[in-house]
């Protein structure tokens, strides 16, 4: 009898289907991008799971990844609720309480942060000129 292991985790009954590939040269100069990018993109996609969503694991979040020329664009789009413009990095990041610091690490590490919210959903653009230090 031949039995074949996969070293692939199975997915769980009933969990949505999730991958995510980036494909990029072995250039060194590549890692901080994509370090920083990482780190952001974790970041955007907690507080739309948290604040557009609520929290609600069945919902739709669009993720657009392009490297074009000497940059890396991630386009997240959600059709939950649209974000108060006045509340996002409106806490101290300094402040002593846990969380609220996430839009602050995102301003902090992308070179472009843009966001609008139009018929087609809740759009957030991110943006890491390779090259550029955080």
């Amino acid at each position: 009898m031949n039995v074949s292991r996969s070293n692939e985790p199975r997915p769980l009954e009933g969990a949505p289907r999730f991958e995510l590939r980036i494909v990029m040269a072995s250039d060194p100069r590549f890692l901080s991008v994509v370090r920083h990018a990482i780190g952001a993109l974790a970041d955007a996609l907690t507080n739309v799971i948290r604040h557009a969503y609520h929290g609600e694991e069945d919902k739709p979040i669009r993720l657009a990844c392009s490297a074009m020329g000497l940059r890396l664009d991630l386009k997240i789009t959600d059709h939950g609720a649209a974000p108060d413009m006045s509340r996002i990095c409106a806490r101290d990041p300094a402040a002593p309480e846990p969380g609220g610091r996430g839009t602050h690490v995102i301003r902090d590490v992308m070179d472009v942060v843009s966001y609008k919210t139009t018929k087609a959903g809740n759009r957030l653009t991110l943006r890491k000129e390779f090259g550029r230090h955080a």
